[in-house]
C-alpha cells in the first residue's frame, strides 16, 4: 500500500512539472523571436472565383444554335467542345435496334455510339462493332474486334471517326481501324495495356490512353507508333477511362493518378 501511495505522489509531482512547463508556452513566455524576413503564403496562386455582379460578363450572350449532323467521337468532336446545338422541341424515338450484347457480371458497356456519313456506330460488351443506317436503324455490318488468339472476354473503350475509318480503342490492349463502309479490319496495333476510353483522332493522328496510364499516338494510316507518354503508375484504377481531347497542336490527356498533361501533337 505504501508503495502505491508513492508511486501516485511521483506522478503527480510529474504532471504538475509538465503542466508548469506548459504555461510558458501558453503564456507566451520563454519563445524564441521570430525569424527575420518576409512571409509569403503558401496558397498565395489560391483565388476564389466570385461573381461578377453587374461587370461586363454579367450579362450571358450565346451564339445562334446550330444543326450538326454528325457525331463522330466521344465528346463529339476531337477538342470536346459542341458549343450551342438545336434540338427539337419534342423529342421522339424514330427507331430501335439490337446493337449485340449487353453489360453483365464480367463485362461492362463502356463505349458510347457514334455517328457519321450518315450511320451510327457501336460497340457492344463483347467487342462487336456494328453500323446502322441513321434514318432505318437498318444493320448494315458487324465486325468482331475479338483476337483469333484470345477466348477471353474484355470491356472495351469506344469508338472515334475520321476520314472513312473507325478506331476502337478494345480491352485487348489494342487499337483497331475499320472501313466504315464495309466494316474491313484495317490493322491492329498493340499497346501497353488494356483501353477503357474511347480514342481520340485527329489530323491523321489517333490517341489512345491505357490503363496504366500510358498515352499512344498512332498514325491513321497504318497504327504504326508515333509517340508515347507515360504518367504515374496506379496500383488500382477505374474500370472507365477519358478520352483525351485535341485542338491545334495540343492534346490534354487525363490520366487515373489525377495528372493532366498538355502534350505537343507532333512528338508528344
Amino acid at each position: 500500500m505504501g508503495r502505491t501511495v508513492m508511486s501516485r505522489k511521483i506522478a503527480g509531482v510529474m504532471i504538475a512539472v509538465l503542466a508548469l512547463g506548459a504555461c510558458d508556452s501558453w503564456l507566451g513566455e520563454n519563445k524564441p523571436p521570430p525569424l527575420p524576413g518576409k512571409r509569403i503564403s503558401v496558397l498565395s496562386r489560391e483565388k476564389m472565383v466570385e461573381p461578377d455582379i453587374g461587370g461586363p460578363l454579367a450579362k450571358i450572350i450565346l451564339p445562334p444554335p446550330e444543326e450538326n449532323d454528325d457525331w463522330p467521337q466521344a465528346g463529339g468532336y476531337s477538342n470536346h467542345a459542341m458549343h450551342h446545338l438545336v434540338v427539337g422541341d419534342a423529342l421522339q424515338r424514330l427507331w430501335k435496334s439490337d446493337a449485340g450484347t449487353g453489360a453483365g457480371k464480367r463485362r461492362k458497356l463502356l463505349g458510347q455510339p457514334i455517328i457519321a456519313e450518315g450511320r451510327v456506330f457501336t460497340v457492344d460488351a463483347s467487342s462487336m462493332v456494328s453500323a446502322f443506317d441513321a434514318s432505318t436503324g437498318k444493320r448494315l455490318w458487324s465486325v468482331d474486334l475479338t483476337p483469333k488468339d484470345t477466348s477471353e472476354v474484355y470491356t472495351s473503350g469506344g469508338l472515334a471517326y475520321e476520314d472513312g475509318q473507325i478506331f476502337a480503342a478494345t480491352g485487348f490492349a489494342q487499337v483497331v481501324a475499320v472501313d466504315a463502309r464495309s466494316g474491313r479490319i484495317d490493322w491492329r496495333q498493340g499497346v501497353s495495356g488494356p483501353l477503357r476510353g474511347a480514342p481520340t483522332v485527329r489530323g491523321g493522328r489517333v490517341f489512345a490512353v491505357t490503363v496504366d496510364n500510358q498515352t499512344h499516338a498512332l498514325a491513321a494510316e497504318d497504327g504504326s507508333v508515333l509517340w508515347t507518354h507515360s504518367g504515374l503508375t496506379e496500383t488500382t484504377g477505374l474500370l472507365a477511362g477519358n478520352s483525351p481531347a485535341v485542338d491545334g497542336n495540343m492534346v490534354i490527356v487525363p490520366y487515373s493518378s489525377g495528372e493532366v498533361f498538355a502534350l505537343r501533337v507532333e512528338n508528344g
